[in-house]
């Protein structure tokens, strides 16, 4: 059995979204080892917990995590309604929670040494909330509200707001970053001062941002390195921030190669799991205002 959420045996999902709803909005965390529990429910000392059939409980780690997301984004949702008067519009500082972070990280990373571009911070930030859009959602739903809705979880969930997100591929945290990649920034920058264990670092919002952007700074400097890359950006065939996200998502060093062969065409060649994360990049820039921090508007540019 798994237990996800405090409540009486027996307990169906339409009685648990009903606790739900009558729980205080802004109170749902992430407990120890994953768990999910909601103060307000606790504090009706229930006298059990949720049972999950044996079947969903030995499912894959990405399974499960996908649950406690989902309830997790399903509260906000039920917390955002007009009644309640909580919604997206009343945190109009939700965006700023995820930018803050990413800049701090920027500044720990500088005090050490490590120059991050400014461009790169701008893409890591709307990777942020990227990486938490459910696929499905995002082509059947309003973009712009799913978008709120996840600003909403950081803003009201902080340090918690997926900490123990895990996919299919071990990728963790709000950076979702795998813990291969993570052991290479480790290695490439021991003066970063990166925990060494993966779990703890991921669960760590401060420490996996660092990780995160060192990453995609290293990935930009072997990219812009390519005489393929630095053609496709030349003939405005890819974009710094397209190649930045893709080469975030999928096998970054086999985007020159995509470039070569593909042409304008280079998107059919990436994994289709890379394209619907490009085409939600897009949407996000397209829909989530955001102050650049590079002086003058400039991006990321190749090395000449």
């Amino acid at each position: 059995m798994c237990r996800l959420w405090i409540a009486p045996r027996g307990t169906t999902v339409a009685q648990l979204m009903q606790s739900m709803r009558k729980a205080v909005a802004g109170s749902l965390r992430f407990g120890k080892r994953g768990r999910v529990f909601d103060k307000g429910v606790v504090a009706r000392k229930a006298g059990g917990s949720m049972a999950l059939s044996r079947s969903l409980a030995g499912r894959s780690r990405r399974e499960r995590g996908e649950f406690r997301r989902r309830i997790y984004a399903a509260r906000t949702r039920l917390a955002a309604r007009p009644a309640a008067g909580i919604g997206p519009a009343a945190f109009p500082s939700a965006s700023y929670a995820v930018a803050r972070r990413v800049d701090a990280a920027a500044s720990r990373l500088r005090e050490r040494g490590i120059v991050i571009s400014p461009q790169i911070v701008d893409v890591a930030e709307h990777l942020c909330l990227v990486e938490h859009v459910d696929h499905d959602r995002f082509r059947n739903e309003n973009r712009k509200t799913l978008f709120d809705e996840i600003y909403s979880l950081y803003a009201l969930n902080d340090l918690d707001t997926y900490r123990y997100s895990v996919s299919s591929a071990g990728a963790g945290g709000m950076v979702q970053m795998i813990p291969w990649a993570y052991n290479l920034e480790r290695q490439r920058h021991p003066a970063a001062g990166l925990l060494p264990d993966f779990v703890t670092a991921m669960r760590n919002h401060g420490n996996a941002l660092q990780a995160m952007l060192l990453y995609m700074q290293d990935t930009w400097n072997d990219l812009s390195a390519s005489e393929d890359v630095q053609s496709a950006l030349v003939s405005k065939i890819a974009t710094p921030t397209e190649l930045l996200a893709a080469g975030y998502n999928s096998n970054a060093a086999k985007l020159p190669s995509y470039l070569r062969r593909g042409g304008t065409a280079w998107k059919t060649l990436i994994p289709r799991e890379t394209q619907m994360y490009l085409q939600i990049y897009k949407s996000v820039e397209s829909l989530v205002p955001m102050k650049s921090r590079t002086a003058g508007g400039e991006g990321v540019r190749a090395k000449s």
